[in-house]
């Protein structure tokens, strides 16, 4: 049996569609995945976290928003990181630091921490010369949190 010459020409141009429609899409699905999982370096020493910012949106593309003051707040930091995420990043660059950070698509949003986000126990006695002193006002640095001291009976 003979096939026509036409059929078996329309059989190989679909077979190259076909063939063409897969490598694309194998293409697509590689260029996606590579998008979503940025690598960032950064070597900074003594480097304000506006800087990090900027130097996460040049690596990654990802741009911010912040409010000022509560950026001028934070105190300068060294960071030394290679082929970390931008969550990696954030959460070493946020460490220490009285803010937080979501993440919506490609865009930073950091705020100041709320106080139950700056959920920390402080154990120890205030005291002088002449022994405890109860009363005594104690705040986190940098920020409006704080306690006061009381007394403990002893009754040993």
């Amino acid at each position: 049996m003979v096939v026509p010459v036409k059929r078996h020409l329309l059989f190989k141009i679909l077979l190259a569609m076909k063939l063409t429609a897969v490598l694309i899409f194998t293409a697509l699905l590689n260029v996606s995945a590579k998008t979503y999982s940025q690598n960032i370096n950064i070597h900074q020493s003594n480097i304000s976290v506006e800087k990090i910012l900027k130097l996460i949106k040049k690596q990654s593309g990802y741009n911010y928003f912040y409010d000022d003051a509560a950026v001028a707040k934070t105190s300068k930091i060294n960071i030394d990181v290679s082929n970390v995420t931008v969550e990696e990043a954030l959460n070493l660059c946020f460490k220490n630091q009285p803010l937080t950070y979501r993440i919506f698509q490609q865009t930073i949003v950091v705020k100041a921490k709320d106080e139950k986000d700056v959920a920390q126990k402080v154990q120890g006695t205030v005291t002088d010369a002449k022994g405890p002193l109860p009363g005594v006002s104690v705040r986190i640095k940098g920020t409006t949190i704080g306690t006061v001291t009381i007394s403990t009976v002893n009754t040993r």
